[in-house]
């Protein structure tokens, strides 16, 4: 969050460069403004992911979101740079250079999802996926909680948020050929229970393949909750 909030108060530039200018000139650099909060505005909301935390991660999507205002936020120190003196100049790129290397490490080392760990992740889990292989057929459809960047290569993926609408995608999947399977170490905690509860209304069951790695698949009936060895 440091190179951002450098980058946000680099935004005093614009002070200066709108100095001189026509009134004309003004009115477009402060529509431009207008349309930046207006879509910033608009993205931040509870319902996106990261967008109900105080500290924000690269891992959430509002950065994703909010890309092209980082680019137009990076211009007006920039351009100022462009116009100042070399006694200015100097000292002022070697602060554009920090800024621009403490993203870099933000990126690259130090946040939850950097590239430093993606790489440590991907060898990591290789062999998680192997085993479940064994549990889970080629061609099925798998819902997940928090997975899905282990399985997404070996299988069609869906994702379990809202219960009501993930239980309804996969008695669609199920219905149009699909093998369903559940992947969630945790679903036989009582805070999990809900979904099943949510597909048996639908007259669907989850029975257990492997409770260890937490393989679940989906079957067409109807069962009471909780059974010996169906969830």
């Amino acid at each position: 969050m440091g190179p951002i909030a450098v980058v946000l108060v680099g935004q005093i530039a614009i002070i200066p460069l709108l100095r001189g200018k026509s009134w004309f000139v003004r009115a477009l650099y402060g529509a431009l403004f207008l349309w930046c909060a207006f879509f910033v505005f608009t993205r931040l909301h509870d319902d996106v992911f990261g967008g109900n935390v105080r500290f924000g991660w690269a891992e959430h999507s509002v950065p994703r979101y909010l890309t092209p205002v980082y680019l137009l936020a990076a211009l007006p120190p920039l351009l100022f740079l462009g116009h100042c003196r070399r006694i200015l100049l100097y000292p002022g790129l070697l602060v554009a250079v920090a800024v621009a290397g403490a993203g870099l490490y933000e990126v690259g080392v130090r946040q939850p999802s950097s590239f430093e760990y993606l790489h440590e992740y991907v060898p990591k889990n290789q062999e998680l996926l192997d085993k479940l292989k064994t549990d889970i057929p080629e061609h099925a459809m798998v819902y997940t909680v928090t997975s899905d960047k282990v399985i997404w290569s070996a299988w069609s993926l869906g994702t379990i948020d809202d219960l009501n609408l993930s239980a309804s995608s996969m008695v669609r999947a199920f219905k149009a050929g699909f093998n369903v399977y559940i992947l969630d170490p945790k679903f036989e905690s009582p805070s999990h229970h809900r979904l099943a509860n949510v597909l048996a209304k639908k007259q669907f069951l989850v029975s257990a393949v492997n409770t260890r790695r937490g393989v679940y698949r989906l079957q067409q009936g109807v069962t009471l909750w909780p059974a010996s060895s169906q969830f």
